[in-house]
């Protein structure tokens, strides 16, 4: 309810922001996500984000968007789930 279709696909840009779950207020850069949760400089190019509406959803195996959590007034649920291919 809470996201627009259709939902994209693509890799980290810089100038990127989002809003983790838990973060109650502001946003903050991927970038300064991506080193807080210690992601590897070389696997951070080509990390998959989850997009809607120009705003991040989510970042697959780490966090979804503080305003996409699941709260009393949810009705409707998506699930999303990405699988490697081929080992990459």
């Amino acid at each position: 309810e809470k996201i627009r279709f259709p939902l994209v696909i693509r890799t980290w840009q810089p100038g990127d922001r989002c809003q983790p779950l838990g973060m109650e207020s502001g946003s903050m850069k991927i970038s300064d996500f991506w080193v807080n949760q210690k992601i590897p400089r070389l696997a951070r190019k080509n990390w998959p984000l989850i997009i809607s509406a120009d705003q991040i959803v989510w970042i697959p195996g780490q966090r979804l968007a503080h305003f996409c959590r699941v709260t009393p007034q949810t009705g409707k649920l998506l699930c999303l789930e990405l699988v490697r291919k081929n080992g990459r």
